[in-house]
């Protein structure tokens, strides 16, 4: 069955280009197929409720092919190269650094905001440069923490 149900949205990603975009068990059905005898299941998988659905840009479908490609070869480099040409690392991070934004960072007591202009996703030295400025961000404010917490004071000051 889940075979079945993988190659069900496989042919609506990369064939149709057309998919079903709430597919819980609410609106899959397995039902009571063809004869087994012929070599299919005995069952068909039903989908009800179209009410989401999405279509796959031909430049989606592309990128998608390359990602599949690149994991069935298990080549990282292809699979970033895949990832990038389709901005799906840069709108992870950007989805992420807007949740942060209006939620974690709102009620946080202390903001640390180490320098990454100009780092892309995909670059993993700028990455790695990132990390360290995180670091030495963080190390800047660890003597305004240790002050405020041996005061009992609230830490509320943003940086």
């Amino acid at each position: 069955m889940a075979s079945v149900l993988a190659d069900t949205f496989l042919q609506q990603i990369f064939t149709d280009a057309f998919f079903h975009a709430d597919p819980h068990p609410g609106n899959l059905f397995v039902t009571p197929g063809p004869d087994a005898a012929s070599g299919e299941p005995a069952w068909t998988l039903t989908f009800i409720d179209f009410g989401m659905v999405g279509h796959v840009p031909d430049h989606l479908r592309a990128g998608l092919r390359d990602l599949v490609i690149a994991a069935a070869l298990r080549d990282a480099a292809r699979m970033v190269a895949g990832l990038s040409s389709l901005d799906v690392l840069l709108q992870t991070f950007s989805i992420m650094g807007q949740s942060l934004g209006r939620h974690e960072l709102a009620e946080a007591d202390v903001v640390i905001r180490p320098q990454l202009a100009g780092v892309a996703a995909t670059d993993f030295q700028g990455r790695h440069l990132a990390v360290l400025e995180g670091e030495r961000a963080a190390t800047a404010m660890r003597p305004e923490i240790r002050r405020r917490l041996a005061a009992g004071t609230e830490i509320s000051s943003r940086r």
